[in-house]
């Protein structure tokens, strides 16, 4: 009979020896005593695998490593989820950090079974060492995006297990779930603490219409999708192309001071 953990943390990588030592070593260093680690590989060709691998026998944490083909990110985190063996799951994938020592211990005294899933604030990490506290709001509303990184959520196996994310979607699937969870009124709750560190420019990042696209699709397969979103989400892509353009003329460094400066400005 497989050993249960309170939390099961999936990380989903492919070719990623520059990051995966500092991701496994923010998980490794948990205070809490409960959890597993979920390693879930898409056959890489470098020394990811090696690497991970050599921290978590060093550390003597439980886990398991999935190397194989996969449909896209998402597709490899379902299989994350089949694997698992924790009652809640927190994806933190190549580049990304749980944020501090004590996060699941933290963490886990807010959980309650009534809950389909919880959701926190992000570090973004952008170029160099400044970061950017993100906390999303406590009531979101998910007409206009999905309003919180999946970082940042804590999910109840049970109901990922019933409902894995679609395959439909490339870079959108999270959001797709969410809005079936609403759809289904599964209850979900706001934990007022920074739960991941992520790093700004991220797929997701680089290919910001197409995440818009992909929300504008889970919208219509849930008949969401309204007069006021598509105004939002007009004006959202004029924002993303303008955002292409200024790197274009100004480069990269001059992007990432006119992000940090709109969050600031927007904080």
């Amino acid at each position: 009979m497989c050993r249960e953990f309170t939390f099961s943390i999936i990380t989903v990588t492919y070719n990623a020896e520059d990051t995966i030592e500092a991701t496994i070593e923010s998980l490794v260093r948990q205070d809490h005593n409960n959890y597993e680690i979920i390693l879930v590989d898409g056959q890489s060709t470098d020394r990811t695998v090696n690497l991970a691998q050599s921290i978590l026998d060093e550390h003597g944490v439980s886990y398991h490593i999935h190397i194989g083909n996969d449909l896209g990110i998402f597709d490899a985190m379902n299989k994350g989820v089949v694997a698992s063996n924790g009652k809640w799951l927190i994806f933190i994938n190549s580049g990304d950090q749980l944020y501090s020592t004590d996060t699941l211990s933290v963490i886990a005294p807010n959980l309650s079974r009534d809950c389909g899933y919880y959701y926190g604030g992000v570090s973004i990490r952008y170029s160099g060492s400044e970061f950017f506290d993100s906390y999303p709001r406590k009531k979101p509303n998910f007409s206009f995006g999905m309003g919180f990184c999946h970082q940042g959520m804590v999910i109840s196996a049970e109901l990922l297990k019933k409902q894995p994310y679609s395959t439909e979607y490339k870079l959108a699937a999270d959001y797709c779930f969410v809005l079936w969870c609403n759809s289904n009124n599964i209850n979900f709750k706001y934990i007022p603490m920074l739960i991941a560190t992520v790093t700004s420019g991220g797929i997701s990042d680089y290919q910001r219409e197409m995440v818009i696209n992909e929300w504008v699709a889970c919208l219509n397969q849930y008949n969401k999708y309204y007069y006021a979103n598509a105004i939002y989400f007009f004006n959202y892509r004029m924002y993303i192309r303008a955002i292409a353009l200024i790197k274009k003329l100004l480069g990269e460094t001059h992007l990432q001071m006119f992000l940090r400066l709109k969050n600031r400005l927007t904080k």
